[in-house]
């Protein structure tokens, strides 16, 4: 079972700093476990992992190295996968958050100005005697709730654009 210690064949598909990690490894009598790359005369790769078990004699020489692997390609493409999956989860709550940011800034700049201006009126703060009057307040009042509905409007189609292209 397993190769002799001196042409353990599992080295040769091993990357050199692997090979002397493995070395190191079963010299202190201790299992080495890796990922090892390989590529086949098409090209394709396949990943696998590699565990290097050492057997030793009563005398404590190493004689035999028990190679064991398993194909963990799909494991792997998975992960890749998944950390695709979870940089684009990662932008999305970014842009998500931007949005939220700047959106809160254009609605609060009108509405504050409905509300002053609103407010000014309703506690007759002004003479109409004053520099301005109630009809420039109620302008402007006008103005701001136009520019909030509109940019109410544009989330809506935005959302109402987002909604059709998951679609």
């Amino acid at each position: 079972i397993g190769w002799p210690a001196g042409s353990v064949g599992a080295f040769s598909a091993l990357p050199p700093d692997s090979v002397a990690d493995a070395r190191q490894a079963l010299s202190r009598h201790e299992t080495w476990r890796g990922e090892v790359r390989l590529t086949n005369a098409a090209g394709a790769a396949t990943v696998i992992e590699l565990v290097l078990c050492p057997v030793f004699s009563a005398a404590g020489t190493l004689e035999r190295v028990v190679s064991l692997w398993h194909d963990i390609s799909e494991r792997k493409e998975n992960e890749q996968k998944l950390i695709a999956a979870r940089l684009t989860a990662e932008a999305a709550d970014r842009a998500k958050s931007e949005f939220i940011s700047l959106m809160s800034h254009e609605l609060r700049t009108p509405l504050n100005s409905v509300i002053g201006f609103a407010g000014i009126i309703a506690r007759e703060q002004i003479s109409m005697a004053g520099q301005h009057s109630y009809r420039e307040f109620g302008q402007i009042i006008e103005s701001s709730a136009i520019t909030l509905l509109s940019i109410i409007n544009t989330i809506i189609a935005f959302r109402c654009l987002g909604d059709a292209l998951d679609a």
